[in-house]
């Protein structure tokens, strides 16, 4: 194409030459007085009309001659640079932290704010007014021995941290019961695994059984006898089960007994214990079965 290009172009060029010949021709020929000897202007005219004409000929017959191109595709003046292989990616070796440099980190809490921070229940000994005990419904047991002004936290090595009640034991200090599994029916609620018993102020705690009761909303001990212990067991929220109502220990909780029972559906979700007869239990039953914003009305039982 290109070459058809310029071979178009070069006679257009020698075409529009030919007047300027004429014209120069006849220009050099009117100064000049022909002579006999001189040959006639007309005839070196032509002659030069004649070269024109033979030149612009001959590259016609050339460009006849040419072959039509192929349709190939150009070839790329240069190639394209090969891309280089990826590198593995290295990585610097982990960096060793002293382990009394972690001393200082404390945590603290993120949140969610909308589905933490409930205090479900706070035990205070009678004899020493300073000792607190507070159950979270989803973050352990806080202990304080100054009245609030510092606290520690406990039972956070078991295998829930929601605490539906707490009792201390009025004739020792060192003994704690926490019923697990909060009893408020949230749509956030955990479930526990029954009720625990602690020795050493908090400090170890020990499974006693009700694993199946989901949620524990009191703990009473009788003032009389350390070893009489009454669970109040809210029972499963999302569904019925048996192991809800009143439940009592004579030993300490290595066996229970369920004293008092509704129905598979309702369940104990407060319990007192009378100030002047300590064998008086007033139990409030709440027939309740989480389903939306389903509710129903408690039953008072005594």
């Amino acid at each position: 194409m290109r070459q058809s290009l310029r071979s178009y172009l070069l006679v257009g060029a020698l075409l529009a030459s030919i007047p300027f010949l004429l014209f120069v021709d006849e220009c050099v020929f009117a100064q000049e007085s022909p002579t006999p000897t001189q040959p006639t202007p007309g005839r070196d005219r032509l002659e030069v009309i004649e070269g024109v004409l033979g030149k612009i000929v001959q590259e016609l017959q050339s460009i006849k001659q040419m072959k039509p191109a192929e349709g190939k595709p150009a070839e790329p003046t240069s190639k394209p640079a090969e891309k280089a292989p990826s590198k593995p990616l290295v990585f610097p070796p982990a960096m060793k932290i002293d382990s009394e440099l972690l001393k200082s980190v404390k945590w603290r809490s993120i949140g969610p704010a909308n589905m933490a921070g409930r205090i479900t229940d706070i035990a205070v000994h009678d004899k020493d007014p300073s000792l607190w005990f507070v159950a979270t419904a989803s973050g352990g047991i806080l202990k304080t021995v100054n009245r609030g002004t510092t606290v520690t936290h406990q039972f956070d090595k078991q295998e829930t941290v929601s605490i539906g009640a707490i009792a201390v034991d009025p004739n020792d200090t060192n003994v704690l019961w926490a019923g697990t599994g909060e009893a408020n029916p949230r749509n956030s609620v955990s479930f526990g695994d029954g009720i625990y018993k602690s020795t050493d102020s908090g400090s170890t705690w020990k499974n006693m059984g009700l694993k199946k009761t989901y949620q524990i909303s009191r703990v009473l001990v009788s003032p009389k006898d350390s070893n009489t212990v009454y669970v109040g067991a809210a029972g499963r929220l999302y569904g019925p089960n048996e192991d809800r109502g009143v439940f009592k220990t004579t030993n300490g909780g290595e066996t229970w007994e369920k004293v008092l029972f509704v129905d598979n559906k309702t369940g104990v979700i407060d319990m007192t214990m009378d100030p002047t007869d300590p064998d008086t239990i007033i139990a409030a039953f709440w027939d309740r079965h989480r389903n939306g914003s389903h509710v129903r009305s408690p039953r008072w039982c005594n």
